[in-house]
């Protein structure tokens, strides 16, 4: 049996999709921006919604870790 997922759900700030958005997220994007081999979900990680994954991501990421009043998209 086959199934067809139409559309994969998505959690903005969760970059290793284990269904939260805590520091592992934080410490993986950092890796990814560094160039290491790590496996992200960028849907994800595009977390400002420009369709790029940059330090923009990871600025808005430690942001709303800290509690900042900001929206992750």
């Amino acid at each position: 049996i086959v199934t067809i997922v139409d559309e994969i759900p998505t959690m903005p700030g969760d970059v290793n999709d284990d269904s939260a958005i805590d520091n592992k997220d934080y410490a993986l994007l950092m890796q990814y921006l560094n160039g290491w081999s790590v496996q992200i979900v960028s849907e994800n990680a595009d977390v400002n919604g420009d369709r790029a994954i940059d330090n923009k991501d990871y600025a808005l990421l430690m942001q709303y870790l800290n509690g900042w009043d900001v929206e992750l998209k």
